[in-house]
């Protein structure tokens, strides 16, 4: 039974990959495509963590805890590369937070699995999960009130199922990764299928401000509060000085009684936003999504990239 179970896992993993491949077609053009690269690494330790379920294959218990551990600090990497998915930064934060983060988390496993032979179950202690609770919460929690927030929980559930066998905690089994795969692709079914939304909303939009409100909303989603926040700010710096009539909310450009703006006070506004997004998408995704919106205005906003400004 367990054999059948592992082996449907193992299809659910190939389906995530295929998934994970039209997922991409979302994001192109953005610096979450990193995220998206580790996800795809992730696969292969997701797969081991079915694969080492099967009760034929003769594998030491402390191998098989810690390649279903593997899966779960690999599944951190996504969402802990989002934190820091600004350009020009992204580069050094793949090598200088990411990296190490999985070698630190890995290493209890590592040592314990070297010093048993790979006979004893691995258990970490009460530091080694308060510090992959830290992770989880700051780098998942970024999605909590936006509309990917119930793929960001169910992704959680998908984490912490690989992990509960390097718990220690007596009862739960060592076959409990085998939901991983189901939980994540029911995550990534629905954050695309919210994200594809946004998408046709914002390519069937009519005027700038229904464009502008589908990408801000996009931008939430895929992006948590820390770089919402952000940007928020950046843009609404140029508002005083450039005399806008309307502010950026959570909701989009909106004017002081939280109306709706019309599309003739968003000339200026607009330049602002897209200078901001430099620094999280490219030229091309720019000009694709907004290039029809943008007439050459006259306004004080900085002509070069944003990079220098921050």
């Amino acid at each position: 039974m367990i054999t059948a179970i592992s082996l449907l896992s193992v299809f659910a993993c190939v389906a995530l990959a295929v998934r994970l491949l039209a997922f991409h077609r979302l994001i192109a053009g953005l610096t979450i495509v990193g995220s998206w690269q580790w996800a795809i690494l992730a696969i292969p330790a997701l797969i081991g963590s079915c694969l080492v379920c099967i009760p034929q294959l003769t594998i030491g218990d402390g191998w098989r805890s810690a390649t279903q551990y593997l899966a779960a600090v690999m599944l951190l990497a996504p969402p802990v590369c989002t934190l820091g998915a600004r350009k020009p930064g992204i580069g050094a934060w793949h090598w200088f937070v990411v990296t190490p983060m999985l070698i630190v988390l890995m290493w209890p496993a590592v040592s314990q699995v070297i010093s048993s032979r790979g006979v004893e179950r691995v258990e970490l202690g009460s530091p080694a999960l308060i510090g992959i609770g830290l992770v989880m919460v700051m780098s998942l929690g970024t999605g909590l009130g936006s509309l990917l927030m119930l793929p960001a929980l169910i992704y959680g559930a998908g984490i912490a199922s690989c992990l509960g066998p390097a718990t220690g905690w007596q009862g739960i089994p060592q076959s409990l990764p085998l939901a991983a795969p189901w939980l994540l692709l029911l995550s990534g079914q629905l954050a695309t299928s919210e994200l594809t939304l946004l998408k046709n909303k914002r390519a069937s939009s009519a005027t700038v401000t229904e464009a502008v409100d589908a990408a801000w909303t996009f931008f939430q989603c895929c992006y948590g509060l820390p770089w919402t926040k952000r940007f928020l700010d950046r843009v609404n710096q140029f508002a005083p000085r450039e005399q806008w009539a309307v502010r950026l909310t959570l909701d989009g450009f909106r004017r002081p009684d939280h109306s709706m703006a019309d599309d003739t006070s968003l000339t200026q506004p607009l330049e602002a936003f897209c200078w901001v997004m430099q620094r999280f998408a490219s030229d091309e995704w720019i000009e694709r999504e907004f290039g029809q919106f943008r007439p050459h205005v006259q306004s004080h906003i900085p002509n070069e990239s944003p990079d220098s400004a921050d």
